[in-house]
């Protein structure tokens, strides 16, 4: 009779234990994943927005005043951000979240920064090697974040 209470306790215990952990490993797993989902989600729709910006830098000595318009300082800022975002994600991301790997987090960082610089080119020079280069930083975020493309 004492060993049945015994067992009945134990497993009980035991249960309790493993239920527990399921519920905190799934908290803390959703939790990021949702925010990765989030983070490439903003991706997506911050390339959409901005496409037109870094699509087509400017000369800043064609510009009035010799500054970019507040419409491509905007685009910048909101680049450099969500690349911070996507360093920040990096930092805090459990190891048990496969994906995104920190490399991939550091690929997408580093080519949102890309981008935020490609606002502009050279002074008194043709923007084509800045277009060419901003080219590169989108296709390799659609590529890492595998996105879909038409």
């Amino acid at each position: 009779m004492n060993q049945i209470i015994i067992t009945s306790i134990l497993s009980s215990l035991v249960t309790a234990v493993f239920a527990a952990f399921a519920f905190l490993f799934t908290q803390i797993y959703f939790k990021y994943y949702q925010d990765f989902r989030s983070l490439r989600g903003r991706t997506a729709t911050l390339l959409t927005l901005y496409a037109s910006s870094f699509s087509n830098p400017l000369d800043l000595a064609k510009t009035l005043n010799h500054e970019l318009p507040k419409s491509y300082i905007e685009a910048s800022i909101e680049l450099r951000k969500l690349a911070s975002d996507w360093r920040g994600f990096m930092e805090v991301k459990p190891k048990m979240l496969l994906k995104p790997t920190k490399k991939l987090c550091v690929i997408i960082s580093k080519n949102l920064i890309g981008l935020s610089n490609g606002m502009n080119c050279p002074y008194n020079s043709s923007c084509y090697g800045t277009i060419e280069g901003n080219i590169k930083y989108v296709k390799t975020i659609i590529e890492t974040l595998e996105f879909y493309e038409e």
